[in-house]
């Protein structure tokens, strides 16, 4: 498959990596960078790989949550049949835009807020860092695990709650960690405040929608304790 990126010019790249504030790294066929970041970011990274290994993405409908700079986006689309992106910010969005133009993929993008937002229906929904920066976890995963046959979840939790808060959703009173956030950070969530779940918690939500919940990594990262898992519908 042809990729635009690998025949640009390196002055050309040089004025696209110029022309925006990246947070994200990718690479093309000769090694150079698109984007700037602490670490070249693989296409597919190893989500993406779980994604395809436990749920499969051939034919599939997708929609990514917080898709940031759409380095997971191209990856998606190279398999998937149709993939919606959402982020809260424009500037990520456009950078995400020319990332999939640049490396030959199709991809449809929103601007919302994850947490209002209303998303479409689709096969499989792909939520990779953006649980642990919402205000209301628990009611965003039970909505949207309404709307879709399988669920990939990648995301940080505390095993040491410092408070409770209620679900309105459910009205049920979950123990917490209160993660004080950075709005203006290409990477950070919407409000000044982020509602951290325990596992056990994120996992029983699941399984009131889905009935196969399966943990694929779950390990102590710079930022604390995180998960990937992958959640499923049987027979419907």
């Amino acid at each position: 498959m042809k990729i635009p990126i690998d025949d640009l010019s390196d002055a050309d790249l040089a004025k696209i990596n110029k022309a925006h504030a990246w947070v994200t790294m990718t690479v093309d066929a000769h090694g150079r960078h698109l984007g700037r970041g602490e670490a070249v970011f693989e296409i597919p990274d190893f989500r993406v790989r779980f994604v395809k290994d436990n749920l499969g993405l051939e034919g599939k409908s997708v929609v990514e949550f917080g898709c940031l700079e759409g380095a997971h986006t191209v990856a998606l689309a190279r398999e998937a049949r149709e993939v919606v992106g959402v982020d809260g910010r424009a500037s990520n969005l456009e950078k995400a835009k020319i990332r999939c133009r640049l490396y030959g993929v199709t991809a449809a993008f929103f601007k919302g807020d994850v947490e209002q937002w209303v998303p479409p229906a689709a096969d499989l929904y792909f939520h990779c860092g953006v649980l642990y920066h919402l205000k209301d976890p628990a009611s965003h995963l039970i909505r949207i695990s309404k709307s879709t046959k399988e669920l990939f979840l990648d995301t940080h939790y505390t095993k040491g709650p410092t408070g409770t808060y209620q679900c309105p959703e459910d009205g049920r009173t979950y123990p917490c960690f209160v993660y004080g956030e950075a709005p203006a950070g290409a990477k950070a969530g919407l409000q000044d405040t982020a509602t951290w779940l325990r596992l056990p918690d994120i996992l029983a939500i699941l399984k009131r929608s889905f009935q196969e919940v399966k943990v694929l990594r779950d390990e102590k990262e710079r930022n604390g304790l995180r998960v990937s898992l992958v959640a499923k519908k049987v027979g419907k």
